[in-house]
């Protein structure tokens, strides 16, 4: 490894930590942005909680079949897609 490639490789780490970073906070903002419309449009608090259910169930779901692809399990995750469809329509 060259002293060259120290810079690069420090400054493609920080580019990639502040992507997550403000990806990690879109994500947030987008959930509270959809339990805020829920309360607003039901007028209650009692719905808001499963708008964020529905943002979140599928995103794990998602993120176990990515990481059985990547482990050497290697069945598509594009595949097991499915499951999460019924998830998209409730919202």
């Amino acid at each position: 490894m060259s002293s060259h490639q120290i810079p690069e490789q420090r400054r493609t780490l920080v580019v990639l930590v502040g992507a997550q970073v403000l990806s990690g906070a879109g994500l947030a903002a987008g959930i509270t942005v959809g339990a805020l419309l829920a309360q607003d449009m039901l007028e209650t608090t009692s719905l808001a909680g499963p708008t964020s259910a529905n943002t979140a169930i599928p995103d794990a779901a998602n993120s176990t079949r990515w990481r059985r692809y990547w482990l050497g399990k290697r069945t598509s995750p594009r595949s097991e897609s499915a499951p999460g469809t019924p998830w998209a329509r409730t919202i």
